[in-house]
């Protein structure tokens, strides 16, 4: 339970949201969510997958049975089996450089593939 605890705490750090806050998104009381954070209590197979969705991460991340924090569902399973590529799993880190990147105007994303030096398409 220690490696979920970590793992709730450092996601709900890097979404920079409180402990309330994501309480109130997941339908739990604060009292309820911090029990989870600190260890107190092991949230139901329902509260997990709400954490899950709410941090867009894989219930086996949040258990800690992977690393890897990409969820897929069952289409992306699909397309992966059709294409006959491998998926384009991102970490919580990556998809904020993404979400970031995304936002960014288009002189400083053409700065940011000269510094990685990428084509910038």
């Amino acid at each position: 339970m220690d490696n979920f605890v970590q793992r709730l705490k450092i996601l709900r750090k890097h979404f920079n949201v409180t402990q309330k806050k994501v309480a109130e998104s997941i339908g739990l009381s604060g009292r309820r969510y911090n029990d989870l954070e600190v260890g107190k209590s092991f949230p139901s197979a329902d509260t997990l997958i709400k954490l899950a969705d709410y941090f867009n991460v894989s219930t086996d991340y949040l258990l800690c049975r992977t690393d890897n924090p990409a969820k897929h569902t069952f289409d992306d399973l699909k397309a992966y089996a059709a294409s006959g590529s491998e998926p384009l799993d991102l970490t919580v880190f990556e998809r904020s450089v993404v979400k970031k990147l995304r936002g960014i105007d288009s002189s400083k994303r053409a700065a940011f593939a000269e510094l990685l030096d990428i084509d910038n398409q």
